[in-house]
């Protein structure tokens, strides 16, 4: 059976995907900035001589916003030690590692904002280090649902303010479109190619418009609750706006997760 060694493992998707193995009876390893001392060289000696994982799974990125002043005052060197320190230990182990999987994000090409650029050069760290039948780079869309409790993400940020009975003001234009995938199905995905086998990446394009209307439709019908929207300072109104039946009923998990989390 194989051994996984997870880094990154308190962020929203890892800390899922843990159960998510759990369930599956699977080993697994996992370290985050709190156990490993912020990922040093000598703790990832350590622990890959120790563990000796046949597949390592890279869940660790410092901040994720779409916003750019959030990244103003980073530092690359700092921002990617993980990264580099692990790529270091992995040359003084000479680990024979069977498949490295770094969870990336589908924007990570777009170049767009500092968010999408600074993940494409996580990617390239690897890819100057491993073959490509030894790195597979898993480009997810935007994963959202229950147990996201972001300070940067719009999802979680649109529910802490709603249930606070706060006015939101979004500066959207129509053509301001993600692509999202729920969390079960970003899950399975990533189990799926843990073990070579091909996954279905069920994503669902929407606009941020269209997802804030759908998402007040849902809180106004299921919990009398009407939120207080304003984009590009005209009122946006509760309407259902996807007609992916399968989709809705992912953002109504979500939708009553938050409210039962939030309200308590």
């Amino acid at each position: 059976m194989k051994k996984i060694l997870i880094l990154g493992g308190r962020s929203f998707l890892a800390s899922q995907f843990k159960k998510y193995l759990n369930k599956n009876n699977e080993k697994f390893i996992s370290v985050d900035e709190t156990v490993s001392n912020n990922y040093s060289l000598s703790f990832l000696d350590n622990i890959l001589k120790k563990e000796k994982p046949s597949v390592i799974l890279d869940f660790k990125f410092p901040l994720v916003s779409s916003n750019d002043k959030d990244y103003k005052h980073i530092d690359e060197d700092s921002f990617f030690r993980t990264q580099k320190n692990l790529l270091l230990a992995l040359e003084n182990t000479r680990l024979n590692l069977d498949k490295l999987i770094l969870i990336s994000s589908s924007k990570a090409q777009n170049g767009k904002n500092f968010y999408s650029t600074l993940k494409r050069k996580q990617e390239m760290l690897y890819e100057t280090f491993f073959d490509n039948d030894d790195l597979k780079i898993l480009r997810l869309d935007s994963v959202f649902g229950p147990g996201d409790l972001s300070n940067t993400r719009l999802i979680p940020f649109y529910f802490r303010n709603v249930i606070d009975n706060k006015t939101l003001n979004f500066n959207f234009e129509p053509n301001d479109i993600s692509r999202f995938i729920f969390i079960d199905d970003a899950l399975n995905y990533i189990y799926k190619e843990l073990n070579n086998k091909t996954a279905k990446n069920m994503t669902t394009e929407i606009s941020f418009i269209d997802l804030i209307q759908t998402f007040s439709f849902i809180f106004e019908k299921n919990y009398n609750i009407v939120p207080k929207i304003m984009n590009n300072n005209e009122k946006l109104g509760s309407l259902n706006m996807t007609k992916d039946h399968y989709f809705y009923k992912n953002l109504e998990k979500t939708a009553s997760w938050y409210f039962d989390f939030l309200s308590n």
